[in-house]
């Protein structure tokens, strides 16, 4: 029997993708047979447009492309980003003819969103495990992750999470209602993640290893909580929970509480993951 693990294994930046899969494989055994990886024609195309090394620092990208370039069965769904290589070699052959500006090997894109600008690996300090930031014509807008392996853990752990857990919410505030919640309720030192933390400790809930300063995830074995904060913007919640918990009540109080954060139904249409 596979066992399941709450998050994903730690390991080598080499090992990324093969923790990756076997991680969404132990919950979702069909997982192998959505993706598909790109051919070595496709990914020799990617990098002469994008000017990514084969041998640089992104050669843990170039990995995942083997595995997952072609189909990565809805991991980055979520996000509402593009990843695929087709999509990729396309908006490169564009801008190659009608606005060569957005080209920089430096912030080679690996993905697009379905409205709006690009998700793009930050290369210009070279390291196996690049940060990932959102970009706008090649200029850097935000940073999305503090690393290439962090970002991607963090989709399997959602794409796993959403689907395996009947009983989800999600809820947002704008920073400057979240502001006004932490100064009424934080004390003399209000934050963000002290007060997910104090969260985590109240609902018995520890923090993923792939969680960083904007982007914490808390699980258990009955409930996760997904919670990201974006400069200007404010925050994001998702919470999950098993059919026999009942957290999530009491979790959607706090959040309200805490941040000013009015949950919602979260409504799905993919199928449960098999055995769950």
């Amino acid at each position: 029997m596979t066992t399941r693990n709450l998050t994903p294994q730690q390991g080598s930046v080499d090992s990324l993708v093969s923790r990756l899969v076997e991680y969404v494989s132990s919950h979702d055994s069909a997982y192998p047979t959505k993706i598909k990886g790109a051919s070595q024609k496709q990914i020799e195309r990617y990098c002469e447009l994008s000017g990514i090394r084969p041998d640089g620092p992104s050669s843990t990208y170039l990995s995942y492309l083997e595995t997952l370039g072609v189909e990565d069965g809805d991991l980055l769904g979520w996000r509402r980003i593009d990843p695929k290589i087709e999509r990729l070699i396309r908006v490169y052959e564009d801008w190659s003819t009608s606005e060569p500006e957005s080209l920089s090997p430096t912030v080679p894109v690996i993905g697009t969103y379905l409205v709006g600008d690009q998700v793009s690996l930050d290369l210009r300090s070279p390291t196996p495990n690049p940060p990932v930031v959102e970009t706008s014509d090649a200029e850097i807008v935000v940073e999305l992750s503090v690393s290439f392996e962090h970002y991607m853990m963090q989709a399997s752990m959602m794409y796993v999470e959403s689907a395996r857990r009947p009983h989800r919410i999600w809820a947002s505030s704008s920073q400057a209602t979240v502001e006004k919640h932490l100064s009424a309720n934080g004390g003399t030192d209000p934050s963000t993640n002290k007060v997910l933390q104090g969260l985590a400790q109240k609902f018995g809930l520890h923090t993923a290893w792939c969680s960083e300063n904007n982007y914490k995830i808390l699980i258990n074995e009955k409930t996760s909580i997904f919670a990201e904060t974006t400069p200007g913007t404010g925050l994001m919640t998702h919470v999950f929970t098993e059919a026999d918990s009942n957290q999530l009540p009491a979790i959607s109080d706090e959040l309200e509480n805490m941040f000013g954060a009015t949950p919602h139904p979260l409504e799905r249409v993919d199928e449960k993951l098999p055995g769950t």
